[in-house]
């Protein structure tokens, strides 16, 4: 399948991206995924008059992205908190870049998604912090996934988490979301799935020095204990028989976690304080030509990427369930 010449301008993909790509810049295989999520994952933003929880939602800046929300093209989510580590500090104490900020961190919203979800919840305080100054959240709520969520039973319409596969215990985790649904409501769950281990540098090139896997991987292939094969998610959703699993989407095509898997994160450190050592009026200017260039390059990747790698065995899926 090739792109039509109009294809994204009628699918509104080029500003779908390069809204993406502003927030992520020096990470663009990121901006690229949240991306695909939008285009390929159902619509977030609960209905009127209904009531929406964000499980593990972070700084809150992918959900309210996913919901329709946009920031002004001078921010981005990395700040200047993280600026002065070097490759190597990052590399080696783990650091991650998204768990940091600072009282300059201020997302300028553009525009807002048509409506707010009541609940957010994290384990990090930090992202919390983050997560509040974007007023999308009525309340932020600090506990793990494998503990009791702090919302009432039964009070929720839509129960939304990207990181179920972050803990051991999903099943846990699963059992405390299902409750706080009311019946007729509807959970979201993004996962991955096994096949993300295939694309961790540790499996892909176990001969390479230890080192250079270690910079490619950055800890990524510890940070995700629950993964399953599709057919365990499956399982895992029916197992309960509180909920029906009432659709489910591929929304990280094959050639999209390549990309995702290779990425830009070695060089961010280094770009991350080039960028910052920037004058903020000529940083803009490179950015702008930066993101430009980056749709041009990565536009065909997220409208059509079976043209450039065959879709395989999903990675990444969304599954949407009904609270019976």
């Amino acid at each position: 399948m090739s792109m039509p010449d109009s294809f994204s301008e009628k699918a509104g993909l080029t500003e779908l991206l390069s809204d993406a790509l502003a927030l992520y810049w020096l990470r663009p295989e990121n901006g690229l995924a949240v991306a695909s999520y939008c285009l390929r994952g159902i619509d977030l933003a609960p209905g009127p008059d209904q009531t929406a929880a964000d499980f593990a939602c972070g700084d809150g800046v992918n959900t309210f992205f996913k919901c329709g929300g946009r920031l002004d093209f001078g921010f981005d989510v990395f700040g200047d908190a993280v600026h002065p580590a070097s490759a190597k500090e990052v590399a080696e104490k783990s650091i991650d870049v998204f768990d940091h900020g600072n009282d300059a961190y201020a997302p300028a919203v553009s525009s807002r998604p048509s409506h707010r979800y009541a609940a957010g919840t994290d384990h990090k305080e930090t992202l919390l912090a983050k997560a509040a100054k974007l007023g999308f959240y009525d309340d932020l709520i600090l506990g793990d996934l494998r503990e009791e969520p702090g919302t009432d039973d039964e009070s929720l319409d839509l129960a939304y988490c990207n990181s179920l596969y972050w803990v051991t215990e999903a099943d846990a985790a699963l059992k405390h979301i299902l409750r706080k649904v009311r019946p007729g409501g509807r959970l979201v769950f993004d996962v991955m799935t096994d096949r993300r281990a295939n694309l961790q540098f540790g499996n892909l090139t176990p001969t390479m020095p230890e080192a250079w896997r270690a910079l490619m991987d950055r800890g990524r292939q510890h940070n995700n204990p629950g993964l399953r094969s599709e057919r365990g998610w499956d399982r895992l959703f029916a197992a309960e028989g509180a909920a029906e699993i009432v659709e489910k989407r591929d929304i990280f095509p094959t050639a999209i976690a390549i990309a995702w898997t290779v990425g830009l994160r070695p060089l961010f450190p280094a770009l991350n304080r080039m960028a910052h050592a920037v004058p903020p009026d000529r940083r803009m200017a490179i950015k702008q030509e930066w993101v430009e260039t980056l749709v041009e390059l990565l536009l065909p990747l997220l409208a059509v990427p079976e043209d450039l790698v065959p879709t395989g065995p999903a990675v990444r899926l969304q599954y949407v369930l009904k609270r019976l």
